[in-house]
């Protein structure tokens, strides 16, 4: 995986980043109660495939930037939705490649990133591996493309190639 790495353009962790996309002010109660939930759903999902036990559980840590920082080690790479769901709502991510806590590389791809957990839909991919090279043989070759070349304009993708 660290060869893998090295190989690509500068690609540090990319965590902290991602964490002041949803760290704006102010956001309203409402938006901050919909990352939560949405943040719990896909924290969970993570959990669950990757069978983790003896972390604590989403439903214990309130503040969702918390939540991301607990659970994620590293981010090499994200993709934002360019569409807003209200006007008081930061972007959502559509694309985001990493590390977890638990040592597990992860992928997760949002088909509708300007929805929200109101509107739930099932165009979504949840990938992990215990590398950067297998995780990359699971993708889709045109999300590997977009990680190596570091593409970070999110355009609507095919809905085929999601759950």
């Amino acid at each position: 995986s660290n060869i893998i790495l090295l190989y690509l353009p500068i690609r540090n962790d990319q965590k902290n980043e991602l964490i002041q996309h949803f760290d704006v002010v102010p956001l309203s109660k409402d938006a901050v109660k919909e990352i939560q939930t949405r943040a719990r759903e896909n924290i969970e999902r993570f959990l669950n495939i990757t069978e983790t036990k003896g972390m604590l559980s989403p439903h214990k840590i309130d503040n969702p930037i918390q939540m991301l920082d607990y659970y994620i080690y590293e981010i090499y790479w994200y993709r934002m939705g360019v569409q807003k769901f209200k006007d008081d709502y930061p972007n959502q991510p559509s694309d985001i490649l990493g590390i977890l806590r638990n040592n597990q590389w992860f992928y997760y791809k949002d088909g509708h990133p300007h929805l929200y957990s109101k509107q739930t839909h099932r165009q979504w991919i949840c990938l992990t591996a215990n590398s950067l090279k297998e995780l990359l043989l699971k993708m889709d070759e045109r999300d590997v493309d977009n990680f190596i070349y570091n593409y970070t304009k999110w355009s609507p993708l095919v809905l085929q190639r999601c759950g």
